[in-house]
């Protein structure tokens, strides 16, 4: 009895021991695992890599499905102008998602065509919270600065020559560096818009550039694509006074060039003859167009 009384506490001995042990191993690795996770923590997250089209300029042109006619005249003038510079340029159209049924077959021809999210709107009626062409530029920025990378990027109008073969051989080498806004700016305008002297409190615009086209430098356009998707930017009516708001507060410079004006018969306002110096002529019609087309020059 005595001795198997002895293996009994012997046995119950020797599962302790195992027990102890067990848990003991146990426990180193559960604090391995912890120290582990502590360490994956520490260390910088890779973020997801993908490959973006790299431009030295990007042109974004608002557009309507029904004004094919000008997009073809932009086309030819653009590939008039290639041969002319070597920077790499990309011409696209923006236009709303809801003609894109209208518009597969140029779409497949031409692979120019971005369809965003807005509605195509009468701009006489002076929408207040939704322009159609505001919110055009501001997708088409948030579109291109999500799949591109650009030195420059031009918003400009269907009916304008850019000639941006002169813009980077001539004028984009004495720019400075940093967030730029280049275009033919106008200032101490009075706010005639209720929605921006109710909402904003504006009686006067900040200085703009004209809608008949601008320049964002690669800063300057990142901002506004990146920034207005974390918080909503207004797109509301004008589009060009709008699209200045989007940028007070930063450090953007600001560069007024009166190169960017109207043809002499494109109204009232901001005319000039058409010299060597324009960067953008504004108002072209079909006749300017053909005449470009037939002496492959400046001719307005």
């Amino acid at each position: 009895m005595r001795v198997s009384s002895f293996y009994k506490v012997l046995t119950c001995l020797l599962a302790i021991c195992v027990l102890n042990g067990f848990l003991s191993f146990l426990s180193s690795n559960v604090t391995g695992i912890q120290d582990q996770s502590l360490r994956l923590a520490n260390q910088p997250r890779e973020m997801k890599k993908f490959h973006r089209a790299e431009y030295d300029l990007i042109v974004m042109v608002p557009s309507v499905v029904e004004w094919k006619d000008r997009r073809e005249y932009l086309r030819r003038q653009f590939q008039r102008s290639q041969t002319l510079t070597s920077a790499k340029v990309l011409l696209l159209f923006i236009l709303s998602d809801e003609e894109k049924l209208n518009a597969i077959s140029e779409a497949h021809e031409h692979l120019d065509l971005v369809f965003v999210p807005c509605k195509d709107s009468d701009q006489r009626a002076m929408p207040e919270e939704n322009s159609s062409t505001t919110c055009k530029v501001l997708r088409g920025i948030q579109h291109i600065t999500n799949h591109f990378t650009f030195a420059f990027l031009a918003r400009v109008g269907d009916d304008a020559y850019f000639r941006y073969d002169h813009f980077w051989n001539s004028i984009r080498p004495s720019l400075p560096e940093g967030p730029i806004y280049m275009g033919r700016f106008n200032q101490d305008e009075n706010v005639w818009e209720q929605h921006l002297q109710s909402h904003l409190w504006l009686k006067t615009y900040p200085p703009y550039a004209s809608g008949m086209g601008y320049i964002f430098s690669e800063e300057a356009a990142y901002y506004i694509g990146k920034a207005s998707q974390l918080i909503e930017f207004r797109t509301g009516y004008p589009e060009d006074a709008v699209v200045a708001l989007w940028l007070i507060g930063t450090r953007t410079l600001r560069i007024h060039s009166a190169n960017f004006h109207n043809h002499l018969g494109g109204g009232p306002y901001k005319t000039k003859n058409c010299t060597s110096d324009s960067i953008l002529i504004h108002y072209m019609n079909p006749s300017l167009w053909n005449a470009i087309d037939e002496k492959g020059e400046l001719l307005c």
